[in-house]
């Protein structure tokens, strides 16, 4: 019995394999590009990239300053693949957009000017300066707040259908950034709620606070400066104003000095508002950290970032960019089809009633989440060759 064997594909017409790879994705294309150069002159064709476009791309670049792009570009591949490298401003310059290069879905980076920043119209909190590796002509720089609130909206029709979003802050800090240390901003996607630190060396140490010097069967933070020393200590060095033996300054002068500004706690120790830093024996502190219980008091959460429901904290490490920004992932949104209405946005640092500085915001991202899954499993040999 003669066995049957399948019919070579190369054979088909170039048209039909141009059909059936327009069903595919950018990816695909670029790997069965190599098989036979009946299969690369199809996947050159301008019926397949048009169909990893956006139905309304023409509409998109036509109303952004880059609309020439329509004109100059030779093929809807150059079109394409210019959309994934090369942001284009949207909406008045106050969005960006761009495609995907892996799945051809939208993202957008809404500006720090479409972004509501309270008091960010008040010079004496916010600074609005440009920076070179902006895509925007303004990014908003923090001078310095009590009350930190940044919020954001977007109409969920822009984006891409049955598609897990990531929405990032995109962010700098300068080399005199100060009041995030320990201190976490409570960020919201749609109704999820969550707490994320800015600061890059507070990730680094958390979830293992520092740990100073000990007294009396209490922790002070060196760095934080939250708990001072008992009321003798204090006393004992305000009576030597004129400093040790060993040449150092005088405590008490510059301890009186910095008490003024630090509120009294019941048991005569002292911490200032600012000080998350304010410690618990260590067999307390295991027994919190190992526990998924939060305490009434709340310490656990506020030293641990932990979830009360989970016992797990937050995922909130802060990224470099390819583009030499930061990046923090503030939540997810899926975006399911038929959805309408604006997906909102918010970060907000109000209760710890300390000043803070030194953020430079470009803006908020909202991007496909998958395709960063994709890019990290796929190994160098296994890119699209585009």
């Amino acid at each position: 019995m003669e066995e049957k064997r399948g019919g070579d594909l190369c054979v088909l017409p170039e048209g039909c394999i141009a059909n059936v790879l327009s069903f595919t994705g950018p990816r695909d294309v670029g790997r069965l590009s190599v098989l036979s150069s009946t299969f690369r002159s199809a996947a050159e064709s301008d019926a397949v990239w048009e169909s990893f476009l956006p139905p309304e791309y023409q509409s998109i670049i036509s109303g952004s300053p880059d609309s020439s792009l329509l004109v100059c570009s030779p093929s809807k591949k150059d079109i394409y693949l210019r959309l994934c490298d090369n942001p284009i401003l949207i909406d008045g310059g106050k969005k960006s957009f761009q495609l995907d290069k892996w799945s051809g879905k939208k993202c957008f980076m809404i500006s720090a000017r479409d972004l509501l920043i309270v008091w960010g119209d008040t010079p004496r909190y916010w600074r609005w300066t440009s920076e070179l590796d902006s895509r925007f002509a303004e990014v908003a720089e923090l001078i310095g707040v009590c009350w930190l609130e940044i919020r954001g909206k977007i109409n969920v029709c822009m984006l891409s259908t049955n598609t897990l979003y990531g929405v990032y802050l995109v962010y700098k800090t300068t080399a005199g950034a100060y009041g995030f240390e320990r201190q976490p901003v409570v960020v919201k996607v749609g109704g999820h709620k969550r707490s994320v630190y800015l600061d890059a060396e507070t990730e680094s140490q958390l979830p293992y606070p520092t740990v100073g010097r000990h007294t009396g069967g209490l922790f002070i933070n060196r760095r934080a400066l939250g708990l001072q020393g008992p009321v003798a200590t204090r006393d004992r060095d305000s009576n030597n104003p004129q400093g040790g033996e060993d040449g150092s300054l005088g405590a008490g002068r510059e301890r009186q000095q910095r008490y003024r500004s630090m509120g009294r706690l019941p048991s005569g120790l002292y911490i200032r508002s600012r000080g998350v830093g304010l410690q618990v024996p260590v067999e307390t502190r295991e027994r919190e950290f190992n526990s998924p219980q939060e305490r009434e008091d709340g310490w656990s959460d506020r030293l641990f970032n932990r979830s009360p429901a989970s016992g797990e904290r937050d995922v909130n490490n802060s990224q470099e960019r390819e583009d030499g920004w930061l990046e923090i992932e503030l939540g997810e949104y899926f975006n399911k089809e038929g959805d309408d209405g604006e997906l909102e946005i918010s970060i907000e640092e109000m209760e710890g009633g300390h000043w803070k500085g030194g953020l430079i915001v470009q803006g908020i991202e909202i991007r496909p989440k998958e395709s960063k899954m994709k890019r990290n499993k796929l190994k160098s040999s296994e890119k699209p060759i585009f």
